[in-house]
């Protein structure tokens, strides 16, 4: 455990046993406190300009932070190895769950990070605690990331990865009719967008999307949202920046804004988190009622205390490890029910 992992931790005990009232937390439109781990975080956090310090200096800063955070949550194990897709050879990590409780899904993971930042070993904790909470393998997928790789690439790196992992889904293990989509904040857009793309010929088995951004239009900001936050309106403009380049007008096209898509029927079933602090929340949000309202199985879930990024703090603070168990568990059963209707038409079709 690293010094700074401890302290958080040591930290987080102090406020949980606080009352909010103590721990100077701001609260949202809606009278709810932030949690106040991450509102410390925050305030101890220097008010850098992140966007001056260049992508190689703030992709660098942001895998230092993260992994030192990291719990290292115990699994059966880990293989990195490389996949050779259509588009680019493509890192990726597989992750094994304890064989009890197992269930044959595998679940292709997108990182977050503004589609600038982020990668296999940032969001490792993250893997590990769906991989060990819903007893799943993951395939954590190291995309080419912008502004070397601006848009459409890092969708077709996605979709690519996916359709490998169909393909290959033998040597895992599970049907091919068993491989999942997800992600977190830019990650979890690359994953509804890999399984709008992919929905009409071999689907993904399931959704599960941690705070995406779903609207790259002009949007409102929730209450709640402020100067000091994990995602500000400043970063988010920057990263598409970043990720759109001159082609700002592909803001609305369905595979960067995927609310903006003319149907949204026949998507997989979902869970889709969204946070009460967050500014992607009403896009999120707004993208849950989209696709419930096209006939899809959408399972929102919402956490009012926490802020965008939370998935990557699951190591030291309590309250954000703990949705993501929550969301990692119906996010199973959403998938489990799913994976058995699915077999019922195999088996339905092959008697035909």
């Amino acid at each position: 455990m690293t010094t700074r992992l401890f302290l958080l931790r040591a930290m987080d005990f102090i406020a949980r046993n606080l009352p909010d009232s103590l721990t100077g937390t701001p609260c949202s439109g809606d009278g709810i406190a932030l949690s106040p781990l991450l509102h410390w975080i925050l305030m101890l956090r220097p008010e850098t300009d992140f966007t001056q310090l260049g992508v190689a200096a703030m992709r660098e800063r942001f895998r230092k932070d993260m992994i030192g955070l990291r719990a290292g949550y115990a699994i059966a194990g880990t293989g990195d190895f490389v996949i050779d897709t259509p588009s680019a050879r493509l890192p990726v990590r597989r992750y094994l769950p304890l064989k009890e409780n197992s269930l044959p899904v595998l679940l292709v993971f997108f990182h977050g990070g503004g589609f600038v930042m982020g990668d296999i070993e940032t969001h490792d904790d993250l893997c590990r605690l769906i991989c060990r909470t819903a007893g799943v393998q993951v395939l954590s997928v190291d995309y080419r990331r912008a502004p070397e790789h601006p848009f459409p690439g890092p969708p077709q790196d996605c979709l690519d990865a996916f359709r490998w992992a169909q393909e290959h889904a033998e040597d895992f293990g599970v049907h091919e009719s068993a491989v999942a989509v997800g992600g977190d904040s830019a990650g979890a857009n690359l994953a509804t967008v890999t399984a709008l793309m992919a929905r009409q010929d071999r689907p993904a088995l399931s959704q599960l999307l941690f705070y995406p951004g779903t609207d790259r239009t002009p949007n409102s900001v929730p209450p709640g949202s402020r100067r000091r936050a994990f995602l500000t309106p400043e970063i988010r403009n920057w990263f598409y920046l970043q990720y759109l380049g001159s082609g700002e007008h592909e803001a609305w096209n369905p595979l960067v804004s995927p609310l903006n898509a003319e149907s949204l029927a026949d998507m997989p079933p979902a869970v889709l988190v969204t946070a009460g602090f967050d500014i992607l929340r009403n896009e999120g949000q707004a993208y849950s009622a989209a696709l419930a309202r096209h006939g899809n199985k959408v399972v929102p879930l919402h956490f009012a205390r926490l802020d965008h990024g939370f998935g990557n703090l699951v190591g030291p603070h309590r309250e954000s490890e703990h949705a993501v168990i929550e969301a990692a568990r119906a996010w199973r059963s959403l998938s489990e029910v799913t994976l058995k209707a699915s077999k019922t038409e195999l088996s339905h079709s092959w008697k035909r």
